[in-house]
């Protein structure tokens, strides 16, 4: 494969020469032809994709079986799913939205009234959309404030609606297991009022449960503790070294900041 082919051996006049059979070369075939093995690429690409992601092929199973009228394997393999789910780790905030899209298949299945054992209704929708929204709303929210310290458009055109209101309802009790709303509740609430004293319970956070964020959340968590401790650091506690010193041991314990098994330079320089 590609790059351990030759130069020569990737040039168009010679690839057709392969195809063809020794004809003279015609550029308007080569582009058919190319066109053509284009599609067939994206299908096999796709094919590889499905095979590495088992939710996304769960979801087009669920769709087979809708349509070709499989009511009772459908059901069933709904329940299957929410077993299977619970025990695949790093899943991060789109474990909400795959439990979202799950109760939304099942609530709206015209026969769904039929299958009173596990019955999923509207309130069980909007909770699992809410437990999605309301995570992605504030984490988003956080990459602002900790890349800006401003939630203020450049241009004052558009604001960041509703956060407030929803950092409000992180100590609702539907939302009570969510650890996603949890630390990025605190964590906006740290950066927005310059308040950091609760950065052992962040960490706390962070570490007991870093099997439940995804790859991409574990690395922003660490950068946004780390600039926590940092600023109680820089406000005269020099014994917040140690603490920042533990964050990093812990990270990188756990892999979170390689990438083809190299740290990246400047965050390695933040370590040293």
């Amino acid at each position: 494969t590609y790059p351990n082919f030759s130069p020569k051996k990737i040039e168009r006049e010679f690839v057709y020469n392969k195809i063809v059979g020794g004809k003279n070369f015609d550029s308007k075939r080569m582009r058919n032809l190319m066109s053509l093995l284009y599609l067939d690429l994206e299908k096999f690409l796709l094919g590889i994709e499905l095979e590495e992601n088992e939710i996304e092929r769960d979801f087009l199973m669920l769709n087979v079986l809708i349509k070709r009228k499989q009511d009772k394997q459908f059901f069933l393999k709904i329940d299957q799913l929410k077993k299977k789910w619970k025990d695949i780790p790093n899943q991060g905030i789109d474990h909400y939205f795959n439990e979202f899209k799950l109760a939304q298949m099942y609530y709206c299945h015209p026969n769904a009234s039929l299958y009173e054992k596990t019955r999923v209704n509207i309130y069980d929708v909007n909770e699992f959309l809410d437990n999605f929204y309301f995570a992605t709303k504030l984490y988003y929210a956080l990459c602002l404030l900790h890349r800006s310290d401003t939630l203020a458009d450049p241009d004052e055109s558009r604001e960041v609606l509703l956060l407030d209101e929803i950092n409000g309802l992180k100590g609702n009790e539907f939302f009570k297991d969510n650890k996603h709303i949890e630390i990025f509740g605190d964590l906006f609430d740290s950066f927005k009022c310059n308040d950091y004293s609760n950065s052992d319970q962040l960490k706390g956070i962070y570490f007991n449960n870093i099997n439940l964020f995804s790859e991409a959340e574990q690395h922003d968590i660490f950068l946004f503790l780390q600039a926590c401790l940092y600023e109680i650091y820089k406000q005269g506690n020099s014994e917040f070294l140690r603490e920042i010193f533990n964050l990093n041991k812990f990270v990188v314990e756990k892999n979170i900041l390689l990438e083809d098994d190299i740290i990246a330079n400047e965050i390695f320089r933040n370590i040293v």
